[in-house]
């Protein structure tokens, strides 16, 4: 496990996503335990990567982790996890997402929605 561990730790940023995508294809919570003490300590580049690596054997664990990302001050790490978290089954982003689309969505009722009142040639 240290092995596989350290392999996703060298290289550039997209050779060590790739790595630790790897990696979660054989492990994925170690994987995400591997990258969470040392995570914050990386280049934004670097974070985005790896939150995109991710994807690989993402599930319900993942969530925690990357609604902390949520906050990262990096924009593109930000967007990495924006991108995963609707994938997650009844995930909290996806919630808020969800009523804040509902709403902007919001129906008062078929009346306004058809026209309504404001075209008065309609009537007959």
């Amino acid at each position: 496990a240290a092995a596989a561990a350290a392999d996703w730790t060298e290289g550039t940023p997209s050779e060590r996503g790739a790595a630790l995508a790897a990696f979660r294809a054989r492990d994925p919570d170690g994987a995400r335990a591997a990258l969470e003490p040392v995570f914050r300590k990386e280049k934004a580049d670097l974070r985005e990567a790896l939150v995109r690596a991710l994807a690989v054997g993402l599930s319900e664990a993942d969530e925690p982790f990357l609604e902390s990302c949520l906050d990262d001050r990096a924009g593109g790490v930000r967007q990495a996890a924006q991108g995963l978290l609707p994938r997650l089954t009844g995930s909290r982003y996806a919630g808020r997402m969800a009523e804040r689309a509902r709403a902007a969505l919001g129906i008062n009722g078929k009346r306004r929605l058809l026209g309504g009142d404001r075209c008065p040639e309609r009537k007959r």
